[in-house]
Order: C-alpha cells, then structure tokens, then sequence
C-alpha cells in the first residue's frame, strides 16, 4: 500500500514512473466488473434456454398421454366433442358453430386452479409430466411452479376425439437472478426472478 500510494503522488506530480501500477488499479475495477456482468448474464441465459427445453419436454409428453384433468376423460379415453343441434357427425368445429365448448382446464401442482370442492386434477398423471420437466430444468422446482392448461383448439370434428391446445407453463418466481444484488443499488429493476417460459402443443392423439 506504501508503494501504491507513492506511485500515485508520482502520477500525480506528472512522473511517469510507476504510471503502469496506477493506470491498472484505476481500470481494474471497471474491467472486473464487465467481465462478473457477462459471465452473470451467460449463467441466466443457460437457465432461461434449459429451462425452454424443459417445458417443451414436458408439452411433448403431455399430447402423447391422457389429459391431467379427469373431466377431459370420459371411460379411460379422451371425451368426444358434442353436437350442436345445427350440426352433423364429422362436421368440423368452428368456433362457436358446430361443436358444444370444451371449458378451458388449468391444473397447478396437481390442483385444478379454479377448484372448489370436485378434484379435477389426477396427480400421478401431473407428477409424470412434472418429473420430465424436473428432471431438465437447471434450478430446483417444486410441483406449484409447473401449470398445465387444456384449451379447445377448434381443430376437431363433431363426435369426434377432443383435440386441445396443451400449455405447460413453468413460473420460478422463488428461483432468484443472478443479478438479484443489483436490487440494492437500482430499486427500478424490481424483481429479478428467473422469467415464466412456457411451450405449447396441439394433442391430436392423446392416450392413443
């Protein structure tokens, strides 16, 4: 420290001796802390696309098995689309024309979102597609983190197999940024949490 002090009084007199030792102790900091930026935001950015994978892992296997919800089964299949009274066998469902709406199933850890008192939600089917999901997301989950939502997709026919837009949505609100520190100094960021990603499948042949 002796040293570094006497450099710098000489840097400041205008000798040139010990200009080096100065000039690297200004720039350091600045340097060291580019390169923890780019390093930090490398490390989110492998989380981010490991976690993408993982919902979509998670999609694929949910259009290849039976819904989640047991109100989209009807005896061990998926339920068939009901007729309006307008409408024909294997007529093509438009929307609001030729096919009664399927109501729009969210299950969240295994719990139907909008549940009272009917439990909509099988759990050992949820848990199948949650282990998928676990098993490839970088950051330790738990099953509240993981929603799966059947939405009508309006591509089926009349009487025929429900075909449903598949959502598998992962939310780590609790699984922290690597720049969360930065809240400290720049409150205007808010919270850093790792964002919600999701992928979705269209399941034309579930259970089958």
């Amino acid at each position: 420290m002796k040293s570094l002090r006497l450099n710098f009084k000489n840097f400041l007199k205008g000798d040139t001796s010990g200009s080096a030792t100065v000039e690297f102790v200004i720039i350091f900091p600045v340097l060291f802390f580019f390169v923890g930026f780019i390093l930090l935001l490398a490390f989110d950015f492998f989380w981010m696309l490991t976690s993408q994978k993982a919902v979509e892992r998670g999609a694929r296997l949910a259009v290849t098995m039976l819904p989640v919800p047991d109100a989209l089964i009807e005896q061990g299949r998926v339920i068939n689309y009901t007729l309006t009274t307008s409408a024909d066998d294997g007529e093509p469902c438009l929307p609001g024309g030729n096919c009664a709406a399927v109501p729009t199933y969210s299950c969240r850890g295994g719990t139907y979102i909008n549940q009272s008192t009917s439990p909509y939600c099988n759990v050992t089917r949820f848990n199948q597609i949650y282990d998928v999901v676990r098993n490839l997301a970088p950051n330790s989950i738990v099953p509240a983190d993981l929603t799966v939502t059947y939405e009508d997709s309006g591509l089926g026919r009349a009487t025929e197999s429900y075909i449903p837009l598949v959502t598998v949505e992962l939310q780590q609100t609790r699984v922290l940024s690597s720049f969360t520190w930065l809240e400290r100094f720049f409150p205007i960021l808010g919270n850093t949490a790792v964002p919600t990603v999701a992928a979705a499948f269209v399941g034309e042949n579930m259970g089958n």
